[in-house]
Parts: structure tokens; sequence; C-alpha cells
């Protein structure tokens, strides 16, 4: 359990407009690893609030939450304001409805900060956006009027503050820790609503001398799973917005939102290695092991009842094989979902890795899980393929286009050059095991 007594009190802040199936995801992330947490939920989603649906109903029920219903689509500014004047904790953490709380999230780390430097204003996290890397979405801001709004990457030293790393930013995602009394002085300007509030806001408090720090410490899933009108109204008037903004600041352009990322900072995974991936030959009993890993409660994130193969995974090792090329972003954001949903270890297991594994070195490099290789009689894998009318029609069973003997092959040599922890038992061990043991013995 964390001990918060020597830190600032906090309340979360969420704007919710119509997303509730993630909002739910969001809330209940945040109930796991911060039980006692307050949420303040600002939603103006219908111009009746008896149209609120059952998913919304149960969120708005849970002790820990205190929702406010707003007006129907009054913007993500006025919803904002109107919730951090009802919140009465020390620090505001803000939070949007399509995050994900993990062990990485650590709220503590954004409240030490500002409990350890008082002259900061505002602590802002990492946001492992899309499920594809923990990237940075930080930068200098300098703007001129008449003149071009311009960012530029973090210069500034690291800075620690009881062992969280922090740097000077001048901008930042929303998933940051604010003094409440920062966010009553400088509110969101309601003119924009739905478009350039966020960018404006931070302008705001750099021109009013706002510290912003930056950590890579606190982490925060994103998961954004949005209903089909969802975008119609988050894009509202778009144009008239961006028109007011560089009119408001006298500059001739917005910033885009691809900022440089922290290229030398990884995504932190607490103890890398701790997942499992079960590697062999199909029909060595790969599925066998890896059921009984899952039965020590590691987690096979999206599988299949039978054969316990995470289904995305396949799509992607048989689009690999196919195309003889990984698509990377979509490998990253897998398991990048297994992380996040699982929050514990993770087991993993594809034949296919055999002929796909080299593709794959740089996204398992984050996680490095154990290797291990399932063997077993290739005379008994043959009898198998066979028995399930696998293999082809002739004598020699051939598996994606390789020989028994060759599969193996090409397995061990994909073992022998796995660089993390490695373990390779052989199936009629598992059994041997197993039999020592006294099934009835009380």
């Amino acid at each position: 359990m964390i001990d918060f007594s020597s830190l600032p009190s906090y309340q979360i802040v969420i704007k919710s407009f119509r997303r509730f199936k993630c909002l739910k995801l969001t809330v209940d992330s945040i109930l796991k690893y911060y039980p006692d947490a307050s949420i303040i939920i600002a939603d103006d989603s219908f111009e009746n609030p008896n149209d609120l649906p059952e998913i919304a109903q149960a969120i708005k029920a849970i002790p820990n939450v205190q929702w406010l219903q707003l007006d129907f689509n009054i913007g993500l500014p006025a919803g904002r304001n109107t919730a951090v004047l009802m919140a009465t904790a020390d620090v505001i953490v803000m939070c949007d409805d399509d995050f994900v709380f993990t062990s990485e999230t650590r709220i503590e780390n954004l409240l030490t900060i500002l409990a350890e430097r008082p002259e900061i204003g505002v602590a802002a996290g990492c946001v492992r956006f899309d499920g594809i890397n923990a990237k940075g979405w930080h930068c200098l801001m300098n703007w001129n009027k008449g003149g071009s709004l311009t960012s530029l990457p973090l210069n500034s030293r690291w800075q620690n503050s009881n062992g969280v790393r922090h740097r000077v930013t001048d901008l930042a995602l929303n998933w940051y820790a604010a003094r409440r009394e920062v966010l009553v002085e400088i509110p969101w300007d309601e003119q924009f609503k739905v478009v350039m509030e966020h960018l404006d806001h931070f302008m705001l408090m750099k021109s009013a001398g706002i510290k912003i720090h930056y950590t890579p410490d606190s982490v925060v899933g994103h998961e954004q799973r949005s209903p089909e009108d969802y975008g119609d109204f988050r894009t509202q008037n778009a144009d008239a917005y961006t028109d007011a903004f560089l009119k408001k600041w006298g500059v001739t352009n917005r910033l885009g939102f691809a900022m440089q990322p922290e290229e030398d900072l990884r995504p932190i995974i607490p103890q890398a290695g701790r997942s499992v991936l079960v590697f062999g030959v199909g029909h060595s009993g790969t599925t066998i092991v890896t059921k009984m890993i899952e039965s020590l409660g590691f987690c096979a994130h999206n599988a299949d009842d039978e054969y316990r193969e995470n289904k995305f995974v396949r799509d992607l090792n048989q689009e690999c094989l196919d195309e003889e090329c990984l698509n990377v972003p979509m490998a990253r954001r897998e398991l990048a979902y297994m992380e996040q949903a699982s929050d514990g270890p993770w087991v993993l297991k594809d034949p296919r890795f055999i002929h796909t594994l080299e593709h794959w070195q740089d996204v398992f490099s984050v996680y490095q899980p154990l290797m291990v290789f399932v063997t077993r009689d290739l005379a008994d894998v043959a009898e198998s393929f066979k028995r399930r009318d696998e293999g082809g029609s002739g004598d020699t069973v051939i598996t994606r286009g390789l020989t028994l003997d060759d599969a193996y092959r090409q397995a061990a040599h994909q073992y022998d050059r796995w660089p993390w922890a490695k373990v390779k038992v052989d199936l009629s061990q598992i059994g041997e095991a197993v039999s020592l043991f006294d099934q009835l013995r009380p």
C-alpha cells in the first residue's frame, strides 16, 4: 500500500463525452491501483440526463465517483473549469476518459515532485499513446506577435526529487498533476470548446510564469475506443477555433502535435523478463505448457480456447509469413495492450514464431520475455500431425513449407540466438515430473 501521508491530497478530474466504455475501463483501472481515489467526472453527453446509458449509470453509482452532469456539449474547457471549482483537494490530476492505469502510472511520483519542489506548479507524466510506445509529447515553446509559434526539444538537465526524474517543459499531454490554485487562477479559455483549448491553456500557464516539469516515471496507457459520432463533436468548427487561436496570440501558425520524443528514455517496464514466450514446432506440446503457465497466474491475452494462441499475434505472424515483413507498429501495440490488460506477467505462444521470430526482436526487446523452448520426439510430432490430417498426404510431414527436421533445426537456431533468458524442456520430462507426485496425496 502506498503511503500518501507525506504527499499533497489529490482528486482525479475526467472530462467525459459519450465514450462510456472507455470511461468504465479508465475508472476500473484507477480503482484497481488507487482504491481510495476520489474521481470527479464532468459529463456533457446528452441534452436529457435521463438518456445516460446503463454503463454510465453504473459508473455514476461508484462511491468514489462524483458525477457532474453538465449542459449538453458545453465543451472541454467549461467542463474542466466546473470540475476544478468543485474539487477540494490540494492537487488536481488531469486525466482523459480513454486512459488506462497500469503499474507504471504512479500518481505518487507526480505528487512527489510537487511536494519536494514548491516552485513547480504542474508535474506532467508520459502517455503510452495507442499502445505504440511511451513517448514524450513535450517541448519548449516560443512565440512573438506577428511571428511563428515554434517548438524546441527539451534541453535542460534531469533533476531528481526523492528518486523521481523530471525536467523543464512548456507543454504536456493531458496526463498531469497541477496545484488546484494554478487551475483556478488560470482556467481554460471556453471560447475554444474542443479544439486548440489544450495548447492555449499551456501557453497561458507559460505566460503566467507557471513552472511545468515532465517526468517519464509516471506512464498512463491510452486505449481509445470512440463511438462513431464522437469525431463529429470532437472536431466541430475546428477551423474557426484555430483562426480564433491565431488571432488571440497574434501568431501565424499552430504547433503540430507530433512533438519530439525523448529518444534516450525507454519505457519503464517493471521487472523486464517476467513474461514468457512459449516456443516450438507445432504439435510439440506448446499448448499444454502454455496452459500450465497460465495456471500459475500468467495472462494469455486475447488467446483462443483451443490452442491458447493470441489471435492478433497469430494474424500478425501469418501476415509476416505471407509478406516476409512484420507490421511492427501493430506488434508493439498488441504487446502494449497485453501489458496493460494483464498488469502482470503474460504468456505468448504461436508455432509461427519459428519462422518469424527475427522480425520480432526489436518489439520483444522492451519486455525481454523468458523463452521456453518445448521439444518432443519428432516421430511423436509426426504421428500427431497425421492423427489430425495435417502435414500433407505423403509420408513426410510438411509444416509451413518445411519438413519436421528442418523446422526443428530452424527452431533450435532461433533458440540459440535468443539474447535473453531461455530454457529448453522436452515434453516427456514434463510428464515424468508430474508422475513423481501422488495425485491423491492429501
